[in-house]
């Protein structure tokens, strides 16, 4: 396959269309074919394409450019693609990745199948109860990629002890500590919780996502509904897994990550200025 102007639009401006010529041929071919393009060029094109045939190409192309591919991608959507990948080739990919990204991920990861910490977000914006109004709406201009209508507040353990709508924000005095504006935390989900057992909770039906907690009551994300709803209705929750076999998974899961965590990124410390978690 050769690269002329005409194939160029078709590929940047047809997406679709061109996943779908594409897919007939072989991951080898179109890893030769794609690295020739740009990394938007190409997501846009994997994001129509079979997740199987895309996971086929990922492997078959540099790390460096498959890790830019997937910074394209939202962290749940790359998780699951990493998910379908050998051990290996996801160790060597997540090692190319910016160690921010590649901890959010694996953070992802470290949960299998069926639970809520398979498809929550950790790309979420939260700040300590200490820091003053005024900060907080500054940090709100260099994080809006994690902003949504409200602000998380966790304290000092990063447990979250409540939350902020952005519009109380802007009204309130620039010098009051956020923890003395927040309202009480919304229903928090543990990441070890099975996605079917959480999506009938009656909180769905005023919120469009819900925070998700660690074993030691760490916030550590949110779980969006329609990705609750759009995972359940393709069967990725196995609903034949009982709790207590997720939960021996997760458990070999977190010691698994555990061993391997400092192989694949360092550590990555939350601020209280609101960084990615």
């Amino acid at each position: 396959m050769t690269i002329n102007s005409l194939s160029l639009y078709f590929l940047e401006n047809h997406p679709r269309d061109a996943a779908r010529i594409l897919e007939k041929y072989t991951p080898d071919e179109l890893a030769t074919y794609l690295e020739q393009f740009s990394t938007d060029s190409v997501a846009n094109i994997f994001r129509h394409m079979n997740p199987s045939i895309t996971v086929g190409c990922l492997v078959k192309m540099g790390a460096e450019k498959t890790a830019a591919i997937l910074e394209k991608f939202s962290i749940e959507r790359a998780s699951m693609l990493l998910r379908r990948m050998s051990i290996m080739d996801r160790i060597r990919i997540i090692k190319a990745l910016p160690p921010l990204t590649a901890n959010m991920i694996k953070l992802v990861l470290r949960y299998p199948d069926g639970t809520v910490g398979q498809y929550m977000n950790p790309n979420v914006f939260a700040v300590n109860k200490d820091r003053h109004v005024s900060e907080v709406v500054d940090s709100i201009h260099t994080s809006y990629d994690q902003v949504r209508s409200k602000v998380y507040v966790i304290d000092d353990k990063q447990r979250l002890i409540g939350m902020v709508f952005i519009r109380d924000l802007l009204v309130s005095d620039p010098e009051v500590a956020v923890g003395k504006i927040m309202n009480e935390p919304e229903t928090t989900f543990s990441a070890r919780a099975s996605l079917l057992s959480v999506r009938d909770h009656p909180q769905w039906n005023d919120r469009d996502n819900l925070p998700v907690i660690d074993q030691s009551g760490r916030f550590i994300g949110i779980l969006k509904r329609g990705v609750m709803v759009d995972a359940l209705s393709r069967g990725d929750d196995d609903q034949h897994n009982g709790e207590g076999m997720i939960g021996a998974a997760v458990e070999i899961a977190e010691l698994f990550w555990e061993v391997c965590a400092n192989v694949i990124a360092p550590k990555h410390e939350t601020s209280d200025k609101g960084q990615k978690k």
